[in-house]
């Protein structure tokens, strides 16, 4: 269970978190789908920028998460060497605890404190955990009965509470949805606790989405022509250099440059395809 001093903490310089309560979001930290999936090591890859690869660092070995793919579309951004959220043109492969899989984009959000959340129509009609199912959860919870009424508060009256109150609304929440999903967890470790290692027949996604914790970086691929890296080697040609260095500093093997924008598809597409990826 999360601690309510931690929550304190948060919703005092963010109120995402409670928006993602109120909202009837599906948390998945890293505690969390630990005890619903166990213990499951993953191999994936995610595409940044030069402004990420700081961010990438400071995740490694971290419970925090990192959205990742292990699938994509030769004729999608990715393998053209852009990012989802980012300008892209640094391919990592990398190895962690996964937290959740699905054989699509599957729009997690992350709050400031690292905890994604899922919408909770992506477990209505599976396994039981949809609104209507959260709230009648909810309401055996004596506190949460007595104080919060359910779905009754409004936004703006939860963002007028105490950041106490604030703080034990989020952690029951948290921890009565987390005992759902303990339940539930053989159905949910079926349907979003495996590697997708094949596209469903009839599903056109350009990419899948896993989420993992706890990363090591493994190889790196620099995909150069892409128009982030002409705009940085136009600027100042030694910040190519810097890159190359901060990248080596932070995975444990090999970085392999792409050469030129002409090469970059088939570049993504051996670096992919070679580490256990999929590029249909």
């Amino acid at each position: 269970m999360i601690k309510l001093k931690d929550l304190i903490t948060e919703v005092a310089w963010t109120n995402k978190t409670l928006n993602m309560a109120a909202l009837r979001r599906i948390p998945i930290s890293a505690p969390i789908m630990k005890k619903v999936l166990g213990d499951i090591t993953v191999g994936s890859f995610h595409m940044t920028d030069a402004t990420g690869v700081d961010k990438i660092k400071s995740l490694v070995g971290k419970k925090k998460s990192l959205s990742t793919f292990t699938h994509t579309t030769k004729g999608g951004q990715l393998a053209g060497g852009g990012g989802i959220k980012t300008q892209g043109g640094i391919l990592f492969s990398l190895e962690g605890k996964l937290m959740t899989s699905s054989f699509q984009d599957i729009m997690s959000a992350p709050d400031e404190s690292g905890r994604r959340w899922l919408h909770s129509g992506n477990f209505e009609g599976m396994f039981g955990l949809g609104d209507f199912d959260i709230e009648g959860h909810l309401g055996k919870n004596k506190t949460w009965k007595e104080k919060y009424s359910g779905s009754g508060l409004s936004l703006g009256q939860l963002t007028a509470m105490t950041g106490k109150d604030q703080a034990e609304y989020i952690k029951i929440y948290i921890d009565e949805v987390t005992k759902l999903m303990v339940k539930n967890k053989a159905k949910i470790k079926k349907a979003f606790g495996q590697k997708i290692t094949k596209q469903p027949k009839g599903t056109i996604p350009h990419w899948n989405e896993l989420i993992v914790s706890q990363i090591k970086l493994k190889d790196a691929l620099l995909l150069t022509g892409t128009p982030w890296l002409n705009d940085m080697m136009n600027f100042d040609p030694e910040d190519f250099e810097k890159l190359e260095k901060k990248i080596k500093n932070i995975i444990t093997g090999n970085l392999i440059i792409s050469d030129g924008w002409a090469k970059n598809k088939s570049a993504f597409q051996k670096f992919v395809k070679s580490r256990g990826g999929i590029v249909s």
